[in-house]
């Protein structure tokens, strides 16, 4: 908000669930419980559209001359080489990929927190299609590619 208010030119691209063999972060998290045989409890009842490092830097390599030419430098697109996944069933594919998926164990998401969250924060990325390049790589390949990295 605060971008869009004070700038003249912009193009926001928003993300949802970012995953990579780097830093902390949900992927990094399932495999380091996998590794120890901990059976692990994943909410089924969240949604998302996972989104790899990989697929978001071959984006902007792609696209990055086109977005500097854009016309309509107002705008915000949704980013994401990803379907709406439970995070459960993202755990199960993790998983599988390292034939642990017995190791990963269903549980509903019951609110607790103060901050509201939502159950789905599930991003498409149809617009942004029609703006761009977008190579539509299959996101299970980009989540294989990047477990094999780590």
């Amino acid at each position: 908000k605060l971008l869009m208010k004070n700038c003249k030119n912009y193009l926001i691209f928003r993300i949802s669930w970012l995953y990579s063999k780097f830093n902390n972060n949900f992927l990094k998290s399932i495999i380091k419980n996998l590794i120890k045989n901990q059976k692990t409890k994943v909410v089924s009842n969240l949604y998302g559209t996972p989104t790899s490092c990989l697929f978001i830097s071959n984006f902007f390599k792609e696209n990055l001359i086109r977005m500097i030419n854009y016309n309509d430098k107002q705008r915000i697109f949704h980013l994401t080489d990803g379907k709406k996944i439970s995070k459960y069933h993202f755990a199960k594919l993790i998983a599988k990929h390292l034939n642990l998926d017995n190791l990963i164990v269903k549980n509903e998401y019951r609110h607790i927190s103060l901050a509201k969250r939502p159950k789905n924060t599930s991003l498409k990325s149809k617009f942004l299609k029609k703006k761009f390049i977008f190579q539509n790589i299959d996101w299970r390949k980009n989540l294989k590619d990047t477990i094999n990295s780590l």
